[in-house]
């Protein structure tokens, strides 16, 4: 089942709230399509976010998934830039499905930079991928001109946002306007679609 905006509202505050100034352990990914990041603030907490079949998800596991011997490509790439790093925050973009982890990850020299882990969860174009500096690093789907009739994903580019919705945002609305659009029973008007 994919969850709608208003609902990955809500999880990234609580995601927010649970993994903000904690640190990145271990980057580990149990499926190809599922990536777990180990965090350490108060207590570890392992983050979850999974591509699968019965639609994305993002959220912490009570038990952390059996992970495989050998780790994708993918997997060694994020662990070369993410782990040792801090969560600043994790956020919602634009009220869509699309959630970001902001990271302070350490590079040589005693500094840090920011890093963002984007996980992009509209159904079958779900996707995560790595920035720096608002340019891929790496994405899990790498999406190449003629695959997509809007943007290409791929090492180097420029991170591009899947299109956004022409519906209302509900909590970023004057009171009127949504009282107006319920009145006028535009239920569609909150409801985002599978792109």
């Amino acid at each position: 089942m994919n969850l709608e905006a208003i609902d990955w509202y809500r999880q990234s505050k609580y995601l927010n709230e649970k993994l903000r100034n904690s640190r990145i352990q271990r980057i580990y990914m149990p499926t190809p399509t599922s990536l777990l990041l180990q965090c350490r603030g108060t207590s570890t907490l392992n983050l979850l976010c999974d591509l699968g079949n019965n639609g994305p998800a993002v959220y912490l596991p009570e038990k952390a998934p059996e992970t495989p011997d050998t780790p994708p490509a993918f997997c060694m790439l994020l662990r070369k830039h993410l782990e040792d790093g801090h969560i600043v925050r994790i956020e919602q973009k634009n009220f869509d499905r699309v959630l970001s982890v902001l990271i302070n990850a350490p590079v040589p020299g005693d500094k840090t930079v920011e890093k963002e882990l984007i996980f992009e969860l509209s159904g079958r174009n779900n996707n995560i991928l790595c920035l720096q500096d608002g340019k891929i690093i790496n994405c899990l789907k790498h999406i190449r001109p003629g695959m997509n009739r809007v943007r290409t994903l791929l090492p180097g580019e420029d991170y591009v946002a899947p299109p956004q919705s022409q519906k209302l945002h509900p909590l970023a609305i004057a009171s009127g306007t949504l009282v107006s659009a319920i009145n006028n029973n535009h239920s569609t008007m909150f409801v985002s679609e599978d792109k």
